[in-house]
């Protein structure tokens, strides 16, 4: 195996355990989502959803990432979970 295929592989990699971190961030967010249907909570936080965001964006500096992927990211985490958040709670925010 070349250098670049090496490369390649380890990549691979890592995209699946990307994927795995999303799917058990999504349990979790789906088991909030139960309880607060099952405990007639609110369902839209937005200060929370900003301080997601901006967390994820402050973290990715940190680490030297492009300016703006942690946000756009956790952005699209967000996004996701409200999307989810009306499959289970109905459109009532």
């Amino acid at each position: 195996m070349d250098k670049l295929e090496e490369y390649r592989v380890h990549i691979d990699t890592l995209d699946k355990e990307i994927v795995e971190l999303l799917a058990k961030r999504f349990d979790v967010v789906s088991a909030i989502l139960h309880y607060k249907a099952d405990n007639n909570l609110g369902a839209v936080q937005p200060a929370r959803a900003q301080m997601v965001i901006d967390d994820g964006e402050a973290r990715s500096a940190a680490k030297g990432l492009p300016e703006g992927l942690g946000r756009d990211v956790f952005q699209a985490i967000i996004d996701h979970s409200h999307i989810m958040q009306k499959e289970i709670l109905g459109d009532n925010e």
